[in-house]
Order: C-alpha cells, then sequence, then structure tokens
C-alpha cells in the first residue's frame, strides 16, 4: 500500500470536504457547549446561594464566570469553524464565478467569429443544429401562456411553453423598457411577465444595462413526436452576477 498516494487521497478529500467537516463541527460544538451550560447552571446557584450579602449584577458574574468558561470557550470555537465553513464557500463561489465569466466570454467571442467567418446565415444552421441536439423530450406538462397556440422550447430553461411570436416580443420590449429604468434585471423576470414560474439558476442570472439589452432570436424545430416547435435563443445570454457592480 502506498502510504503517500493514501495520505493524499485523504488529504484531498478533506479539502474537498472541509466546508461540510466544517459545519458538522460548528453544530457538534454548539451541542455540546449547551448541554455544558445546562450542567454548569446548578454548580453557579450553589456558590450563589452560599453568599450571605446582597449580590451586583457584576458580582455574580465575578462569582460564577469559571462555572460557564468552558461552554462559552465551546460557542466561539463552533461559531469559528461555522464562519470557517461561510469563508471557504464564499472563496469556491468566486473561483467558479470567474471561470463562469471566463468562459461565457470566450463562448460570445466564438460566436462573433463564427458569424465574421461563416456568415449570419452558416451561424444559424450551426445553432439551430445544436437546438436540436440539445432540445428536450416533452416529459413535463407543457406550461400554456397567454391565448397563443404554438409549441415553444427556451433553449435556456430547458422547458416547453405554448405562447406566441408577437407575445413574446412584447414581453421583451417591455423588460428592455424596465431594464433601461432598473439597470437590472433577472431572467425570472423574463419568465414571469410570459406567464412561466422562476427557475432556480433564473435568480442568479439577468441582464445588466451595461451589457446591452436583452435580445431574442427564434428557430425553428421538429419534436420527437413530430410537432413543430418554435426555439427561443437569448442572443444577449443572461450573465450570472447580473447584478454585481464592477
Amino acid at each position: 500500500m502506498d502510504i503517500k498516494n493514501m495520505r493524499s487521497t485523504v488529504i484531498n478529500a478533506v479539502s474537498k470536504k472541509s466546508p461540510e467537516i466544517l459545519i458538522g463541527f460548528g453544530l457538534a460544538g454548539m451541542l455540546t457547549s449547551t448541554v455544558l451550560a445546562c450542567k454548569a447552571t446548578p454548580k453557579a446557584l450553589d456558590i450563589l446561594e452560599q453568599e450571605d450579602r446582597e449580590l451586583s449584577k457584576v458580582d455574580k458574574v465575578k462569582l460564577t464566570w469559571k462555572c460557564y468558561a468552558p461552554a462559552a470557550v465551546g460557542y466561539c470555537v463552533s461559531a469559528a469553524c461555522i464562519i470557517g465553513a461561510n469563508s471557504v464557500n464564499a472563496k469556491r463561489n468566486a473561483v467558479l464565478a470567474g471561470a463562469y465569466k471566463l468562459s461565457e466570454t470566450a463562448l460570445l467571442e466564438y460566436r462573433d467569429k463564427v458569424v465574421d467567418i461563416l456568415g449570419e446565415e452558416k451561424e444559424k444552421e450551426i445553432r439551430e443544429s445544436v437546438a436540436k441536439g440539445h432540445i428536450a423530450p416533452k416529459e413535463n406538462e407543457v406550461v400554456i401562456v397567454g391565448k397563443g397556440d404554438t409549441l415553444c422550447y427556451d433553449m435556456f430553461s430547458g422547458r416547453y411553453f405554448k405562447s406566441e411570436i408577437s407575445k413574446i416580443q412584447k414581453v421583451v420590449n417591455e423588460i428592455n423598457y424596465r431594464l433601461t429604468h432598473e439597470n437590472i434585471i433577472s431572467a425570472n423576470e423574463f419568465y414571469i411577465e410570459l406567464g412561466m414560474s422562476p427557475v432556480d439558476m433564473g435568480y442568479e442570472h439577468g441582464w445588466n444595462i451595461d451589457d446591452g439589452l436583452l435580445d431574442i432570436s427564434f428557430s425553428s424545430m421538429i419534436t420527437d413526436d413530430g410537432q413543430p416547435c418554435l426555439v427561443l435563443h437569448f442572443d444577449n445570454l443572461p450573465k450570472f452576477g447580473f447584478d454585481k457592480l464592477g
């Protein structure tokens, strides 16, 4: 057995799970500290009962603080563990956000180069081919949006819905009007205006006026069961951390 490899494996595993481990220690420490504080209370009461004089709050603290010292230390250590776990998660999220930003920039640059070299028509063909590869089976219920009866598919959230182009374009105009006045708009606000339910990633992704207005395009597909489907693309993709300054 290779001791060095085993040691490296253990260290890597602990490092990856360090937030969960710290939170576990923190919760266990809080529970232990609570038990210690409960056990210390009878001792503190005995000490106070042995005094024949009138005691002020300061006197009571001076007489009994040693009883609660272990519990206080435990609470401090537990709090440090939980704060440490939050700090690790915050650093990891910052790294992930940076990586996402680089990937997003590279994607936009790649798409622009495809248009420059191959032209808009070829780029559209490539996009439609990608959409066809990613379009999901209609296993879930189709959301009925407004009065339209056109089957649509949203590439960003991976959901089918029924609407019409005029309704979608009207919502885009409303969102862009709000964006010019409010500066930021989340992706979920677009879905809500369209009559759809929010999605988890829609809270963290959206548009900032500094990056331009919401811009969409459409392509057409045939679903697995032979139904014509309008595919909605965000040309100006919702960005992660859109509401962050700088």
